[in-house]
């Protein structure tokens, strides 16, 4: 008698429901937040989540099958994790702890292909999770399309009318990112489509695409969908039905053609008006500025790096010493690849290398048609290198990872040995972090209700049960609540614990409001320490922060 999961439960179609209820329905559900990054951003929970619980259910297929499956790239995955990790041992405590949950969303990634091996993927499986990303980003593009009308600010999105779209991500080079890799993946399907009707549906769709990253003006998106076009050219791929290429590029010429003509006649000029209007320049020379001050950083320390979760503190100080220039919260290199060596040293380095290698093993099998669906995974891949998506952005993390197993061949090596204790791990895992993500969703919308309501009663988020979900913005909150409740109590212990969280937070983040509130303590309730350390950072970088908003 077959066991039950395979009398009623078929693994793949289980993947395949439960990815597209997330990314054609569940990505789509808006809830009010501050903005920000990682768990911050409640659609980034809720992607989490979903991952979390496909962990959950890949746990328990192994306890059924008595089986684990794994191959070289999980491998390599794992070693260049390993060493990714290895210097937060000796990174500053204080400050290290600011980069967990980085690392955290690293070995997340690392066990979420793991449960995606688990999971038997035919071909046309395949061809339907390809469609189903079509999709998402489609209406994505639509809700951009959407946010472009939006007149008043008193919408569902709480979208703010007359600024870039971003569909449901909150930043435009995330939406853009997001439509590349359905652009993409659409042109994957084009070149794999045998009939005239599917090529009609598919040519349509990349004519949204095209008109959405235009009108964006995005260069991560329109570089990143170059790319993969650059990409299957050199591999010679070729689509099965004749001519169709052909007729793509001519709907791509004429689709650009048509937006600037109607731009500059004046047509919908509301609806096109970002078109060849975004000033890129002022970002080039920062984005340069910023990967030069980097690399000088990186020169100084190549081995052992500046630690984990010190780069906009060690950044600032480092530009204005050496360059004479003045950064203000600039908490990324905009390439992952330098901001990981600049923290974390050659250990950080070789394991990216070791990543990047798992990667291309992936591709050992050599083939035009394999070339172009490993490719899917660079208009992501080049964002990365240019911005930070991968924080700003859960869902284009497990897409990448998604992307990996697609093209990761069904041969995997199966072990039975130790493969329940595996079972037991990840079931364990996705267990513990769903509810993780269930209570930090609660406490996402605490902290929000708190700061929305002028910070004036802390009394809801102090008694959620995972403040560690957002351990950093909720000890903020915890110890902005403290100045108010001083005023009222004046209680000396608020203000001494307020200026033992300020020291550490400061050397995580450049923040005058902070700086200025332990200034005024300091004078309330010396200490000769305290009053040293202020006087030194006032020095090294708050005099000239203070300078330059004086001239704004």
């Amino acid at each position: 008698m077959k066991p039950f999961y395979r009398q009623y439960i078929n693994p793949s179609f289980f993947l395949f429901f439960i990815m597209a209820v997330y990314f054609l329905a569940a990505l789509l559900v808006y809830v009010p937040n501050m903005g920000g990054d990682g768990l911050r951003l409640p659609h980034n929970i809720i992607c989490w989540g979903v991952m979390l619980f496909i962990t959950l259910a890949s746990g328990y297929c192994i306890l059924l099958r008595k089986k684990i499956k794994v191959n070289e790239a999980l491998a390599f995955f794992i070693i260049g994790a390993c060493l990714m990790s290895l210097p937060l041992l000796w990174s500053d405590k204080d400050v290290m702890i600011f980069a967990l949950p980085r690392f955290a969303g690293l070995w997340g990634g690392v066990l979420f292909y793991l449960a995606l091996l688990q999971i038997p993927i035919r071909f046309s499986m395949k061809i339907r999770l390809i469609i189903v990303f079509v999709i998402s980003a489609l209406i994505q593009a639509c809700l951009g399309f959407w946010q472009l009308l939006v007149a008043s600010p008193d919408n569902f999105m709480e979208f703010i009318p007359g600024t870039r779209p971003y569909g449901i991500f909150q930043q435009v080079n995330v939406l853009a990112s997001f439509v590349a890799t359905g652009y993409a993946c659409t042109l994957w399907l084009l070149f794999q489509a045998k009939t005239k009707r599917s090529c009609f549906l598919l040519l349509f769709a990349t004519v949204v695409f095209t008109a959405i990253l235009e009108i964006l003006q995005s260069r991560a998106g329109m570089y990143g969908i170059i790319l993969y076009l650059a990409l299957i050219l050199l591999a010679r791929h070729r689509p099965k039905v004749k001519g169709v290429f052909i007729v793509y590029i001519m709907l791509v010429i004429g689709t650009l053609l048509t937006i600037h003509i109607l731009k500059n006649l004046g047509f919908a000029e509301h609806f096109l008006r970002f078109v060849g209007s975004v000033d890129k320049m002022g970002s080039n020379a920062e984005r340069w500025r910023i990967i030069t001050i980097t690399l000088s950083m990186i020169q100084r320390h190549p081995l052992s790096g500046w630690g984990y979760g010190g780069y906009e503190f060690n950044l600032s100080r480092f530009a204005l010493h050496h360059f004479d220039y003045l950064f203000d919260g600039v908490d990324n290199a905009h390439n992952e690849f330098l901001f990981e060596w600049a923290e974390g040293g050659v250990l950080a380095l070789t394991g990216m290398v070791f990543i990047i290698v798992g990667y291309f093993y992936l591709l050992r099998r050599y083939s035009p048609s394999r070339i172009a669906l490993w490719g899917l995974a660079l208009p992501i891949t080049f964002h990365m290198m240019v911005e930070y998506p991968l924080l700003l952005s859960t869902p284009h993390w497990m897409l990448l990872l998604l992307i990996c197993r697609l093209v990761t061949s069904e041969k995997c090596s199966k072990r039975k040995k130790n493969s329940n204790r595996y079972g037991i791990a990840l079931l364990s895992v996705g267990v513990m972090g769903v509810l993780f993500m269930l209570t930090g969703f609660r406490t996402g919308m605490a902290l929000t209700e708190f700061e929305r309501n002028k910070m004036q009663d802390f009394t809801a988020a102090s008694m959620v049960l995972n403040p560690w979900a957002q351990w950093d913005r909720w000890q903020y909150d915890s110890h902005t609540s403290m100045l108010l409740k001083y005023y009222q109590t004046h209680q000396p212990e608020l203000l001494i614990s307020y200026v033992d969280w300020g020291k550490k937070y400061l050397m995580h983040r450049n923040d005058l409001r902070v700086f200025k509130n332990m200034v005024q303590i300091n004078k309330v309730y010396p200490q000769q320490a305290t009053t040293t350390w202020l006087q030194q950072q006032w020095y090294d970088y708050y005099q000239s922060v203070e300078s330059a908003h004086k001239v704004k």
